[in-house]
């Protein structure tokens, strides 16, 4: 993909393209219904609710705090 043009954006919308982007995907969905239908939870008890590697929900985890989220 090209490069973008983040910088030609008002801080605002890159935050809610990010926002955005961290929504798009399908088990980023199912990790926050999962967090919301618990409250909290250990990263293990998660992998029994969501069919993914360990280090798959690692990384979609990090993507939801770097979005601010989670």
């Amino acid at each position: 993909m090209g490069a973008t043009k983040k910088h030609l954006f008002s801080v605002n919308q890159n935050l809610i393209s990010n926002i955005a982007k961290a929504y798009a995907h399908h088990a980023r969905i199912a990790i926050i219904e999962y967090l919301l239908a618990v409250k909290s939870a250990h990263a293990d008890q998660m992998l029994e609710y969501i069919p993914l590697a360990q280090a798959t929900v690692s990384q979609h985890l990090e993507q939801l705090q770097r979005s601010g989220i989670i």
